[in-house]
């Protein structure tokens, strides 16, 4: 796909999809004009910061204490934060909050759940993202949001990583069993619990000093 667009710029999904229309002449000149158009981002980045711990599969979710120390390295900025879950995670993410009320008493948090519309209006102003692979990580990439997501090897490659900008930035702990398609024979998912808060934390820093590039 080289002359049609960087791969990485666009899932495999929409790669794929661009290799059957380009076998059938239909494909447009750049890969990235199959992505779904989008509202951009709202003004300047606020301060809030947006948590999106869970995704669709346990399997697939980093460490409890580790997001607890990421938050807690990113309190005393003047930031809130905003823990975003389906609506039967809100138990699990009120046990986080309680954890994180714990580790830092004046830390602005709240949990929040509701319709696709309000998450995706607290990613398109939100002076950083925090996520593992899930639909948040996939929406703060359509918006060039600034976010950091922890993705695993089951399916690496297919939905991420992928970017708008240096904005986006996607950590792992690569192994080589990566592709196997969420089957994990490790004797933990090292590719996600391996990930070390103080590479998040290094990260949101990168993010947060990209500014709007």
């Amino acid at each position: 796909y080289a002359a049609f667009g960087p791969p990485a710029l666009v899932p495999h999904e929409i790669a794929r999809h661009f290799a059957i229309l380009a076998a059938a002449g239909l494909a447009p000149s750049d890969a990235r004009d199959l992505l779904p158009r989008l509202p951009g981002r709202k003004g300047p980045p606020g301060a809030c910061v947006v948590l999106a711990p869970f995704s669709s599969a346990p399997i697939k979710d980093w460490r409890d204490e580790g997001w607890c120390d990421v938050v807690a390295g990113l309190d005393g900025r003047g930031m809130h934060f905003e823990l975003w879950v389906g609506p039967d995670q809100v138990l699990r993410a009120e046990v986080i909050a309680r954890m994180l009320a714990e580790r830092a008493p004046n830390l602005r948090l709240a949990v929040k759940s509701g319709a696709l519309a309000g998450l995706a209006e607290a990613v398109g102003s939100a002076a950083l993202v925090l996520t593992v692979d899930t639909f948040a990580a996939h929406l703060a990439a359509a918006l060039n949001a600034p976010m950091v997501c922890m993705i695993g090897g089951g399916h690496y490659g297919d939905f991420g990583p992928w970017h708008r900008s240096e904005r986006q930035r996607w950590v792992t702990h690569h192994l080589p069993c990566f592709g196997c398609d969420w089957h994990c024979s490790r004797k933990c998912v090292e590719c996600l619990v391996d990930i070390t808060p103080s590479e998040i934390l290094a990260e949101a820093e990168a993010v947060l000093g990209t500014g709007g590039r």
